[in-house]
C-alpha cells in the first residue's frame, strides 16, 4: 500500500495457457512503460509479442477467455471489487448449442404399463 501511496504501480499477471492479460493498478503511463519493458524482453528471448494490445478501465470491463471481468460496486455497501462472470457471447453461444441438441430430440411415444 506504501509503494502505490508514493506514486507507484502494481502489477498483476493473469494467465491461462498461452494467452495472458496484465492488469496494472497505476496510470496509463505505468502501463505504457510496463509494455515497453515487456516488449524489450520478449525481444531477446526470440518469442513473438501478441499482436492485440489494449488498455481500458476495469469500470468499462473487458472479456477474456469467455468470461466478462468488470469492476462493480457492492451490493449494499461502498466498496468496489473485481467481478467475473460469463460474458454474453459466450453464453450466447452455449444456448445455441443447446437449442440444437435439444431440437434433434424426438418424443417417443408412452407405453402403456399394465398392471397385473
Amino acid at each position: 500500500m506504501r509503494h502505490r501511496q508514493r506514486g507507484g504501480a502494481t502489477y498483476r499477471l493473469v494467465r491461462y495457457a498461452d494467452d495472458f492479460m496484465v492488469l496494472v493498478h497505476g496510470t496509463r503511463a505505468h502501463a505504457e512503460a510496463l509494455w515497453e519493458q515487456m516488449s524489450d524482453c520478449w525481444h531477446r528471448w526470440g518469442c513473438g509479442w501478441p499482436r492485440t494490445r489494449r488498455s481500458r478501465s476495469p469500470r468499462r470491463g473487458l472479456d477474456f477467455l469467455g468470461f466478462r471481468i468488470q469492476r462493480h460496486i457492492q451490493k449494499g455497501g461502498t466498496r468496489s471489487y473485481v467481478y467475473s462472470y460469463p460474458s454474453r457471447k459466450s453464453v450466447q453461444t452455449m444456448r445455441r448449442k443447446l437449442k440444437a441438441a435439444t431440437k434433434r430430440i424426438t418424443t417417443s411415444p408412452q407405453t402403456s404399463f399394465s398392471s397385473k
